[in-house]
């Protein structure tokens, strides 16, 4: 599928034509790979998990109506995901790094 000129979804609808950053790559891994990578959530069901995140900003974002029955789905859920593995971590110290890449000549 062609991704280019597809106009951004502000109310991150996963069942529209638009597009938004965590439903573009949870489409790009089912269509090259076959793997669904995340969570698939109602914004019902993720304020519910997270009770502790006030509603204020979702309700100013939404103009006082969050859509509670929207699906959609969010980076915390594609970054859980069982299937996604940490190849590289670019936060990890740098002594660690440089003592685990390219030692394989040192005798």
């Amino acid at each position: 599928m062609n991704r280019l000129g597809i106009l951004y979804h502000p109310g991150f609808k996963l069942r529209s034509k638009r597009q938004f950053c965590s439903k573009f790559v949870h489409e790009v891994y089912a269509e090259a790979l076959a793997e669904e990578l995340g969570s698939i959530e109602t914004f019902d069901e993720l304020l519910r998990k997270n009770p502790a995140v006030p509603t204020g900003f979702w309700r100013l974002w939404f103009f006082g109506r969050i859509p509670w029955s929207r699906e959609t789905i969010t980076p915390t859920s594609l970054y859980r995901s069982p299937r996604m593995r940490t190849i590289a971590d670019s936060h990890m110290p740098y002594h660690v790094r440089s003592n685990s890449i390219g030692n394989d000549h040192h005798a």
